[in-house]
Parts: C-alpha cells; structure tokens; sequence
C-alpha cells in the first residue's frame, strides 16, 4: 500500500469513527464529514482502478428505488400517518447513502451494506431502548466495515 492509500484509509475510517459518534451524541452529522468519509474511500477505489460511472449510477438508481419503496410503505403503514417524514428519516441519513452511492463498486455490496446497516440499527434500537435511531452513524460504521472486508478480500466479488 502507498503512502497515499494509508492516508486515504486512515481519513475514511476517522471520520466513519466522527460520523458515528457525532450521530450518536447530538443526532445529526455534518456533511464535510460525509464527504471526507465517501472522498476518501470514493478515491481509494479508483486509484485501484475499480471505480466507474456506472457503478456510481447503478447504486444510486438502486437507492432511489429503495426509498420509493420504503417511502410508498411507510405513507400507507397506520402507526407512521400522522408523522412527518423528516421525523423518520433525517437528513444526514439520505445524503449519507447518495455520497455511499458513490463510493461501492458493486450493487450486491451497496445494497448488503444498507440491508445490515438497517437490521443493526434496529436492533441496537431495541437492545437500547432508544427513541430515535442513529442511522447514519450506524451506516457509516458498518459500511466501513463492509469495505475493509472487501479491500482485504475477505469477501470475495
């Protein structure tokens, strides 16, 4: 690994580790963070060479897609109708997941990272007992996380 690749992964995993803790203290990230988050990992894969525009495309169609569906779920669900969207979802969680759009080369890794980001998320939820969930701080660590494994090839493509 370069010099360069070093200070990309020690920046990516800082600010995962910033992201996570601001989500968790205050409940809002700010997106200088999410950008040096996605950056540095973004850059990490092309100076790989691993990094293309349709990638790119393809994960965000598959994120668009995704809260279409989560969106069309939870207007029609009973328990959510009298509650504004932005108090389910923040912010900080969408931006996050458009730059992590950006950032996987394949939509099965993308798209495994928001499933177990999720699933972590809510039951961390419920093993705390917390009122609002810290999603993209969550996010931000698992996909971090997720990324190590397949930068170490311990998931294979």
């Amino acid at each position: 690994m370069s010099k360069i690749s070093l200070l990309l992964h020690f920046v990516a995993i800082v600010s995962c580790l910033a992201l996570l803790i601001q989500d968790l203290k205050y409940r809002k990230v700010h997106v200088v963070l999410i950008l040096f988050w996605s950056g540095s990992l973004g850059v990490i894969n092309y100076l790989n060479g691993e990094w293309r525009w349709v990638d790119g495309l393809t994960n965000t169609l598959g994120l668009l897609s995704i809260a279409c569906i989560t969106s069309f779920l939870l207007y029609f669900s009973r328990k959510v109708k009298n509650r504004k969207m932005t108090t389910l979802i923040g912010t900080g969680d969408i931006i996050l997941w458009l730059f992590a759009a950006w950032t996987f080369t394949n939509l099965q890794y993308y798209l495994l990272a928001i499933v177990v980001s999720a699933l972590v998320s809510i039951l961390l939820a419920i093993v705390f007992t917390q009122k609002s969930i810290p999603f993209a701080g969550y996010s931000a660590f698992i996909s971090t996380c997720i990324y190590v494994l397949i930068e170490f090839q311990i998931i294979n493509e």
